[in-house]
């Protein structure tokens, strides 16, 4: 039905999940399915010339294209495959589609005790995406990732040194573009809709929060329990955004809990983080050190 050519079927899982439907389903005929010499007959309007596409294949091929259909399956032909290939060939298209690492990174962001039993959006700010996973006691019950990391916008906006105001404007310009993308709307659908049994909090995690808590608490060692204790406004994430783009390079890696090799990365990432609060509406964040590997422990 949706052809042979990548670019359509890319553009009908793409269209498919804009328009809000959870799933899109395939079927699996390895050879076609054959009418002549059948009895009983087959009655089906599927014959062997139509093309009938590999699922795992075809699964691995969209979930590099979307970010929040499911794949299913309405029938594999198990016999003719090799069990463990299976599995690993399913586990395959979870991983390329981010959901299994999306999991692990809520699990483990929310494994902290003072995180543990309200609603959350944890908010990762990586070197390429910012991933954005809303879930509750019960898990991860939905993710979004978008092409928007600390080292991706200073590669495309480099500040001079000092930075200037008009490069902070073009930064932050970026930033919004990207935080008006299709798929955020139904993020926020997402937050409103746990918002009506509890509060969401937001809880930053990774290494722009972890910057962010330590120049706070004016540390220069990893302390987890009194980094974990923070709750940073927005207004004190603006302050400390301004503060970044308002100094030299050489100053900057003179700020106490901002190590000296992410002086440069730390002008991007704090912008993203205070851009991610206002266009979502939080007034405040929490700030976890707990990612994926507490995560697998937690599984």
């Amino acid at each position: 039905e949706i052809g042979n050519d990548p670019a359509a079927i890319r553009d009908f899982a793409q269209a498919a999940e804009e328009l809000g439907y959870s799933h899109i389903t395939t079927y699996d005929h390895v050879l076609g399915a054959v009418h002549d010499g059948r009895d009983p007959a087959l009655t089906g309007p599927y014959r062997e010339t139509d093309p009938f596409h590999e699922p795992f294949v075809l699964f691995g091929y969209l979930a590099g294209g979307t970010k929040r259909v499911e794949m299913f399956t309405g029938i594999v032909i198990l016999p003719q495959r090799q069990t463990v290939l299976v599995a690993k060939q399913a586990a395959e298209v979870d991983v390329l589609s981010g959901g299994d690492e999306a999991r692990l990174a809520f699990a483990g962001a929310v494994s902290c005790p003072r995180l543990a039993n309200d609603p959350a959006l944890v908010l990762d700010v990586g070197g390429g995406s910012t991933e954005f996973i809303v879930g509750d006691a019960g898990g991860m019950r939905f993710h979004l990732s978008l092409p928007l990391g600390s080292v991706r916008l200073m590669e495309r906006h480099p500040a001079g040194d000092p930075p200037t105001a008009d490069e902070c404007a073009a930064v932050r310009e970026a930033t919004d573009t990207q935080l008006r993308a299709w798929e955020v709307p139904e993020l926020r659908r997402q937050i409103a809709a746990f918002g009506q049994a509890a509060p969401v909090q937001l809880v930053a995690t990774g290494g722009v929060a972890s910057i962010l808590a330590m120049m706070e608490l004016g540390i220069h060692d990893h302390d987890r329990e009194r980094m974990e204790a923070v709750g940073l406004s927005v207004e004190r994430v603006a302050a400390w955004r301004g503060r970044l783009w308002g100094l030299r390079l050489a100053r900057r890696r003179e700020i106490t809990g901002l190590p000296a090799n992410r002086a440069d990365v730390a002008l991007y990432g704090s912008l993203i983080v205070e851009q991610s609060m206002r266009q979502l509406g939080f007034d405040a964040l929490r700030v976890s050190t707990r990612g994926i590997r507490f995560g697998v422990l937690c599984s």
